[in-house]
């Protein structure tokens, strides 16, 4: 261990738990949406007279373009964060986008009578996957601002106890 003032700064530092929390909070609130999505697509797509083949042909698109998006969004994270000196817009922007999208996709099983909102609703369901994978990897980057190099194995920890908790 070196007695450099940087390394003595670094480990004084104190997590900051409120942040941290909501963290674990976006965090739980993101795994949630996703089993809820997983849970009744299928259901929600044959109710509207869709094909049961049909689910399994949206999550592959979604899963396929979350492996194309997930790091491109890092990405454009990292860059607007060195530019900009934030990552929020980019947050805020994805957090519009699903919650919007996600008023769209209410709308039209509401109102999925119609034809045209009827085939509106696979873009959507798709469409508010992808709205939700861009703000998920620059939210959870956060974690490294809330809590530095030598804490963020306790930090890490409240946001993995949301992802180990056992399922009813």
């Amino acid at each position: 261990m070196t007695n450099s003032p940087q390394s003595a700064a670094t480990q004084s530092t104190p997590i900051l738990w409120p942040q941290v929390g909501g963290l674990a909070l976006v965090q739980g609130s993101i795994t949630l949406c996703w089993v809820i999505y997983n849970l009744y697509l299928g259901a929600l797509l044959t109710a509207l007279g869709f094909p049961q083949a049909w689910t399994a042909t949206l999550l592959v698109i979604k899963n396929l373009l979350g492996m194309v998006m997930e790091p491109l969004m890092g990405t454009f994270s990292d860059r607007q964060q060195h530019l900009m000196g934030t990552r929020f817009p980019l947050i805020a922007l994805g957090v519009v986008l699903s919650a919007g999208l996600f008023f769209l996709i209410s709308t039209a099983l509401i109102w999925g009578q119609n034809a045209v909102l009827r085939w509106l609703l696979p873009p959507l369901l798709v469409a508010w996957a992808m709205a939700m994978t861009m703000f998920r990897s620059p939210a959870l980057s956060l974690l490294g601002r809330y809590a530095f190099r030598t804490n963020l194995p306790q930090a890490t920890s409240l946001l993995i106890w949301w992802e180990a908790w056992p399922e009813p």
